[in-house]
């Protein structure tokens, strides 16, 4: 398995930090909402490693 590279980290953080203060902060603040964002994220991952051949690291 490769290791992430500098822009992987970098994204990781960004994605990490809408989920967990930008999302949770807004005034709908619903578990449910953060779930779908996660899902949502995750396939539009999958898409990129998928279809456009973009290598995505957990």
């Amino acid at each position: 398995m490769k290791k992430p590279g500098k822009e992987n980290i970098l994204i990781a953080g960004y994605i990490s930090e809408f989920l967990d203060s930008y999302v949770l902060s807004q005034k709908t603040g619903s578990m449910n909402t953060l779930k779908s964002y996660q899902d949502a994220i995750v396939l539009y991952l999958s898409f990129l490693e998928d279809e456009k051949k973009c290598a995505v690291t957990a």
